[in-house]
């Protein structure tokens, strides 16, 4: 099913706004670190200390970032991939201005370095963003910072992305560092991971995961300012949804998750590309420093077996944060 997942590939789309939840402070190297959960390894500048919320670094102070995001790719996709993803139309999607676009490796291997603006919350950011490809997988690296701090971060993060390592043959832990636990439940396992987000899908089936097929996201971001109605959140939150068409909720209800509080929304839908009936899932906790987020979409002809496997899921989250 592509509505959640392909959402996730485009580039800057995680779950995350442009300021993050600060992380203890660690003493500062000069040697590259690896980012928990990936096989990536860089240098961050100083100042910069391993995030809790996402797959990277943070500087709290400066509000600037660095995030890691490994992708899967269908065969044969890695030059379109490139392509695709510094297209000034495919970055204007995501509220992104291309601003310069430069050939060059990332990671040993050919790839895009470009240089976007952005603005969000009132603040002008500039974004470095790597891409590049080895066989089936992808890696995206996104260094934004507030446009103000250009003088001070702009080149040193520049060689961050420039100079880092990617091993995307290595074995690594996929759930170390999430800012969340959780249990799978029935046949849902875990197919991928993308940064702070995990992907369930039937027998841990990998994407592209046909309309045909039940899948379920988790996530975590920072709270926003505007969530303290929950409720009303929730229903903005499930307006997001790309690629579906038709959307009406059925029921919303509050629910209590590891003590935190929740909400739970259902709702009808169509599959924008195939028309396939689906019925939705949403919950949304929240804590006091972030929001936990899992989406479920599965053909409506499904929802009775997978609806409670769902919420199943919804209540082994345990937050972090």
């Amino acid at each position: 099913m592509k509505p959640l997942f392909y959402s996730c590939m485009l580039v800057g789309l995680t779950l995350l706004g442009p300021m993050a939840i600060a992380a203890p402070v660690a003493p500062q190297t000069t040697s590259q670190q690896t980012i928990q959960g990936t096989s990536v390894s860089l240098t961050p500048p100083p100042g910069f200390t391993a995030s809790r919320l996402f797959t990277g670094f943070e500087h709290t102070q400066a509000g600037a970032s660095i995030m890691a995001m490994e992708l899967p790719l269908p065969p044969d996709a890695a030059g379109s991939f490139l392509n695709r993803m510094s297209a000034a139309e495919t970055l204007l999607t995501r509220g992104m201005r291309l601003l310069s676009v430069k050939d060059m490796p990332i990671g040993n291997s050919p790839g895009k370095l470009m240089l976007v603006s952005q603005s969000a919350g009132g603040t002008d950011y500039l974004k470095w963003i790597g891409a590049t490809t080895v066989g089936d997988r992808a890696l995206l690296v996104t260094a934004a910072f507030p446009a103000a701090e250009a003088k001070t971060l702009q080149e040193p993060l520049r060689m961050a992305i420039a100079n880092l390592t990617w091993r995307p043959g290595e074995q690594v832990q996929r759930l170390s560092g999430l800012p969340f636990t959780f249990q799978e439940q029935g046949d849902l396992k875990l197919s991928e991971r993308l940064s702070n987000t995990v992907i369930l899908a039937r027998n841990g089936a990998k994407p592209p995961i046909p309309a045909s097929e039940p899948l379920l996201v988790l996530g975590a971001a920072s709270r926003p300012q505007q969530a303290n109605d929950i409720a009303q959140f929730s229903r903005l939150r499930l307006q997001q949804l790309p690629e579906v068409r038709d959307l009406a909720e059925t029921s919303g209800t509050e629910i209590a998750v590891a003590g935190r509080d929740g909400f739970e929304l259902i709702a009808t839908a169509a599959d924008s590309r195939t028309a396939t009936p689906l019925t939705v899932y949403q919950a949304v906790i929240m804590t006091q420093k972030a929001y936990y987020l899992v989406q479920g979409i599965v053909p409506t002809t499904s929802a009775s077996t997978y609806l409670p496997i769902f919420r199943n899921v919804t209540q082994s989250v345990v937050p972090q944060l």
